[in-house]
């Protein structure tokens, strides 16, 4: 199931880059009957030389497969095309062999569809890959690979049974947990029908990450001479410590001991602030004609030498503007 998986994971990512890729080139269609184990990317050829890819299998509304393959932009095609679907060995994979007939003249055009269709089964391809095969191979030569197989099988006959069973179990497992294979084959496509609509933008993404991959290759030696001399600032830094380490503690701990000296006064300097704002709001009603009273903190409201006294009055101060009501948690404010 782990190969499974991984085999699925680069499946994935090698379709995905392919509908993020775009280009030009020739396209032609062609009509099958039955495509068998064909799937995108799939090799398009001409006497075996790779001409292009598979670009989509559709199906028609008679119910035939309809392949659409793009070709390079050199390739030129007669107007007789004849394609033909095979495997490039007995348990290769699917590609599209296109077989032109170049008496026909002409040219073939852009998007038309071949309509001289093949599909090679697979025994028949068997049958000509073993004969190809046997005609290589001398019998002498045959003889003794079939000897050389029966020494080496020779004694191991449990073994190779205890391999089959293995495999069999495997097999059996696989078929077990084919619905889980089938759903997550079903996300996969879901996950590409959705990113594909979206490739134009999947291509850009890659073009600024090339892009940034670049710029950071330019400038690493930058980034390296930087990282260095951040390093020898964070060695001098350290030294420094070192060598104002009695220093810097013996400021720390006279620190520490006059904040613990203004914590033990705390209540005092409370009571310091609470007059320092009296003495402000006395002092806004200390001026009179431009005259400052210097003793107006040594007269308390409502013991007046001189009644009538503007300056001393507890409720209309002389600026015209009325006397700010604050009070604190002890009751201040007001009159005082």
């Amino acid at each position: 199931m782990r190969r499974f998986a991984l085999a699925l994971a680069v499946l994935l990512l090698a379709v995905t880059l392919a509908a993020c890729s775009s280009g030009d080139g020739v396209t032609v269609r062609a009509a099958f009957d039955d495509v068998g184990d064909l799937v995108p990317r799939a090799a398009v050829k001409i006497a075996d030389v790779p001409v292009g890819t598979v670009k989509s299998i559709e199906l028609t509304d008679d119910l035939r497969a309809l392949v659409t393959m793009r070709l390079h932009d050199d390739v030129t095609l007669p107007r007789s095309v004849r394609a033909e679907l095979r495997k490039t060995a007995v348990l290769g994979e699917r590609y599209i062999l296109l077989i032109p007939d170049a008496a026909s003249g002409g040219e073939f055009a852009s998007g038309e569809t071949i309509q001289d269709t093949r599909f090679v089964p697979e025994l028949e391809e068997l049958v000509g890959s073993g004969s190809e095969l046997l005609a290589a191979v001398a019998a002498d030569k045959l003889a003794a690979a079939i000897d050389a197989g029966a020494e080496g099988l020779d004694g191991r006959g449990t073994t190779f049974g205890a391999l089959i069973d293995d495999l069999a179990t495997i097999v059996d497992g696989y078929d077990r947990n084919s619905d889980d294979l089938a759903r997550l084959i079903d996300g996969f496509a879901q996950f590409l029908g959705a990113a594909g609509p979206h490739a134009a933008t999947h291509g850009k993404a890659f073009d600024e990450l090339a892009k940034a991959t670049r710029v950071l290759a330019a400038e690493d030696q930058r980034l390296l001479d930087t990282l260095a001399e951040v390093r020898i600032l964070s060695a001098e830094g350290a030294s420094i410590m070192r060598v104002h380490r009695e220093r810097l503690n013996r400021g720390f701990q006279q620190w520490s001991a006059i904040l613990a000296e203004v914590a033990r006064h705390d209540a005092s300097l409370d009571a310091l602030f609470r007059e320092l704002a009296k003495h402000n709001y006395n002092t806004i009603r200390g001026v009179h004609d431009e005259h400052g009273q210097v003793l107006l903190d040594f007269i308390i409201c409502g013991m007046n030498d001189t009644p009538g006294d503007p300056v001393r009055s507890c409720m209309n101060p002389p600026q015209g503007r009325p006397r700010p009501q604050i009070r604190d948690s002890q009751g201040f404010g007001g009159s005082s």
